[in-house]
């Protein structure tokens, strides 16, 4: 689904928006045929544990990724259909939002770097937004989520900058295997059927 968002994003500049078109459309369709897949599993599913929940976050980037092909292949009219991709980030935004007490159950964790890719997508899209909206309202939103984007952007480079100098950015070391004492020197311990 990425790479054909990214394709299209590429294509339209270069002078090629047919086969942008055609890139976009396989991502756009692999994204619809995803999408239900995942909420389902998280409506449905068993609760994910803690440290697993920011991954969660990735599912802010396909809209406004989507939002950005059509517009790289479109010249970079802001017409309804990208408005209303546009529009399908923000509910993502916005149910997202409700469930960050949820993501921090687990602490701060490198995981919520899935959140990045559409945050900085929300901020490009939003930028686009801005310079080819006339509309007060739309020009308002496009800055607020610009600022919002970039301000959640430094707060992830923050925690991490902390993560890493506290010792917790990576998880600790497994421990090393050791024979047992009464094994012959030179043997390493057999492996256990799970």
């Amino acid at each position: 689904m990425a790479a054909n968002f990214i394709c299209a994003i590429a294509l339209g500049p270069a002078g090629h928006p047919e086969l942008g078109y055609l890139f976009l459309g396989a991502g756009l369709i692999s994204w619809l045929t995803l999408e239900p897949l995942i909420t389902h599993r998280l409506r449905t599913g068993p609760e994910l544990p803690p440290k697993a929940r920011a991954v969660i976050g990735v599912q802010l980037a396909p809209a406004f990724v989507a939002c950005y092909a059509y517009l790289s292949v479109n010249g970079g009219r802001f017409d309804p259909f990208a408005l209303m991709l546009f529009g399908y980030g923000l509910l993502q935004l916005v149910l997202l939002a409700r469930l960050v007490p949820w993501f921090f159950q687990g602490g701060f964790s490198p995981g919520l770097w899935a959140f990045s890719f559409g945050l900085a997508a929300m901020a490009n899209t939003a930028l686009r937004l801005d310079h080819a909206s006339s509309t007060r309202g739309l020009q308002l939103l496009a800055v607020v989520l610009v600022v919002l984007s970039s301000a959640l952007l430094l707060g992830l480079v923050v925690q991490t900058l902390v993560l890493a100098v506290r010792g917790r950015l990576l998880p600790p070391d497994p421990p090393a295997l050791t024979p047992p004492a009464d094994a012959p020197s030179g043997s390493t311990p057999a492996a256990r059927p799970s």
